[in-house]
C-alpha cells in the first residue's frame, strides 16, 4: 500500500500527479492543503494546526476529514501526519524540502524513526529522493548522483557504480560517499555496519512551470 503526504513546499505538477496516481491513501499536511485548492483530486485526510492557511480555505475542508491540532504542541505537523499513515504502507512525502532548514533536517531525521518502526519513508522533490540506509539493498537509478551520508561509523560495499567500494570504513562527517553515480539501471549497496542517509540527486534546474507552482 502506498501512502502520500503532501506538505507545504513547492511541488511540480508532474511529481504531484505521478504520486497521486500510485497512492492508495493521501494526507494533506497543514499548508499542504493549498495544493488541492484547484485540483479535482482530494486527500483522504487533512491534518495540522493550520496556522498558515487562510481561514476561508479551511471552511472548504470537510470536517469529517480534518484533524485540527493546536498551534502549541509537542510534534511537528509532519510527524503528526506520519502517525496517521496506514500500517505497513510505503510512505512518500512531497513538499517537505527547500523551506526552513530546521524543519527540513527534522523531517529527514524522521526517516530513522520510521525505519525503527519497520516503516518505509521516502522524502522527495524533483531533484532529490531521500531514504534511510541501514541494510543491504538494490538501488534503482532515479537521478544522476548517488550519495550516502553516514550518521555513524559505517562499513559499506558498493557495486554497479562509478566508484565501487569493498568493505570500506567511512566515518561520520566524511565525504567519501558523496556524488557517486549508478552505472546501469541499478546498484547494490551492502551495509556491513552502521547506518546513514541515502540520497539520489540531480543538479537543480528551476523551470518556469515549477516556479509558477511554488508561487501558486
Amino acid at each position: 500500500m502506498n501512502c502520500l503526504i503532501i506538505g507545504p513546499g513547492g511541488i511540480s505538477p508532474r511529481l504531484f500527479n505521478e504520486y497521486m496516481k500510485i497512492s492508495d491513501y493521501v494526507i494533506a499536511c497543514d499548508r499542504g492543503a493549498r495544493h488541492f485548492k484547484n485540483q479535482y483530486q482530494r486527500p483522504d485526510l487533512y491534518i495540522g494546526d493550520f496556522d498558515s492557511i487562510d481561514p476561508k480555505d479551511c471552511e472548504n475542508i470537510p470536517k469529517d476529514k480534518m484533524i485540527h491540532f493546536p498551534k502549541k504542541k509537542d510534534y511537528t505537523d509532519f510527524e503528526l501526519a506520519l502517525k496517521y499513515t496506514p500500517d505497513q504502507s510505503t510512505i512518500y512525502a512531497l513538499g517537505f524540502l527547500g523551506g526552513r532548514l530546521d524543519h527540513e533536517l527534522a523531517n529527514i531525521m524522521l526517516l530513522k524513526k520510521m525505519y525503527d518502526e519497520q516503516r518505509s519513508l521516502i522524502i522527495l522533490n524533483e531533484n532529490n529522493e531521500i531514504s534511510w540506509l541501514e541494510e543491504t539493498q538494490w538501488i534503482l537509478a532515479k537521478h544522476k548522483y548517488l550519495s550516502i551520508i553516514p550518521l555513524t561509523s559505517m562499513e559499506i560495499s558498493m557495486e554497479g557504480v562509478a566508484y565501487p567500494l569493498n568493505h570500506r570504513h567511512v566515518q561520520l562527517a566524511e565525504t567519501l560517499t558523496i556524488s557517486n553515480e549508478i552505472r546501469d539501471e541499478k546498484a547494490l549497496i551492502k551495509v556491513h555496519e552502521g547506518y546513514g542517509i541515502l540520497i539520489q540527486a540531480e543538479d537543480p534546474i528551476r523551470g518556469k512551470e515549477l516556479e509558477a507552482w511554488e508561487e501558486g
